[in-house]
């Protein structure tokens, strides 16, 4: 008897964040795949739909991201098929039929939240998915809403958490540490000025925190250093303009045009206008102060060095 896998169970959805929502899907799909003997299958979509439809719609992470961390829990395959005008317009069987069942053939089981629907105007539902399914002889399985807190985990909600600085929160619900990704551009010098370099970071496009100043880490050149982050304007210097810079600790080295990621763990404060710029010195040297503390503690809880 051959051993051989070619056969699969797919993960539908959009998987905004790889969440701890999403991961019980996984979870569900792979404990379906080690009976069925198949591989899981990720299956997203690019643009997100709900970016498709609002341009000024922003995904939590990037794709990137969504793919590595899928093959991180397991999954051994993501896909994201092309959303377009002719997707968005399908009826649901012609989606299953014309693109699941024939892309993902053979197809051994289908795996779902709770709320998942898909078609023209999100006609499908899942009632019609085991409908069909069950003509075709696959299996579905529907995972119930994985809650945290007495709340449905959801992206829009931690999306909500991080537009209104609640970072903790945000993190607790994803399961892991939120963080944006940039290239770092030339800054105006002020931070440098006054004994406090920055990274300033230009070219994100997934989502961003409220203003104010977090408790950061900064991974760069393959390492990670403790760091404060700056997001909003700089009022004590006459500049509205919105700004991303994070102040790395114990660190000098000229990154300009580096790709870098600030995870965020904690808001401190909100930004504010100060009289003096020594005013605005001792406020960073009390906030640099705070976030090493919180980082240290936090590091210790969780058994690093």
């Amino acid at each position: 008897m051959s051993n051989k896998i070619n056969s699969h169970v797919i993960i539908l959805g959009n998987f905004d964040g790889l969440h701890r929502g999403h991961r019980a899907l996984i979870a569900k799909a792979q404990e379906i795949a080690s009976l069925k003997h198949s591989r899981v299958i990720l299956v997203g979509f690019n643009p997100h739909p709900l970016g498709f439809f609002n341009l000024d719609f922003r995904r939590l992470f990037t794709l990137e991201d969504q793919k590595q961390e899928a093959l991180r829990l397991g999954v051994d395959k993501s896909v994201h098929l092309p959303f377009t005008q002719q997707l968005a317009q399908m009826t649901p069987q012609d989606f299953l039929d014309n693109i699941i069942l024939k892309q993902f053939n053979p197809l051994k089981a289908i795996v779902v939240g709770f709320n998942f629907q898909f078609g023209n105007n999100k006609s499908g539902n899942i009632d019609f998915l085991k409908k069909w399914a069950q003509q075709c002889h696959i299996q579905v399985s529907v995972v119930e809403p994985i809650k945290w807190d007495n709340q449905i985990v959801s992206s829009s909600l931690i999306k909500t958490f991080i537009l209104n600085g609640e970072i903790e929160r945000a993190n607790e619900f994803l399961g892991r540490v939120f963080y944006v990704h940039g290239k770092v551009k030339k800054g105006d010098g002020r931070g440098q000025s006054i004994g406090f370099p920055t990274a300033n970071l230009e070219d994100i496009y997934t989502c961003i925190p409220s203003e104010g100043v977090y408790v950061t880490q900064t991974e760069l050149l393959g390492f990670v250093y403790s760091s404060v982050t700056h997001i909003g304007p700089a009022p004590t210097f006459k500049s509205q303009t919105l700004r991303i810079e994070s102040h790395i600790f114990d660190f000098d080295k000229n990154i300009r045009n580096q790709e870098i990621k600030i995870y965020f763990y904690k808001k401190l404060r909100d930004v504010v206008s100060f009289s003096s710029k020594q005013e605005l010195v001792n406020q960073i040297q009390v906030d640099s102060d705070q976030a090493k503390k919180y980082l240290q503690d936090f590091l210790q809880e969780k058994g690093q060095k």
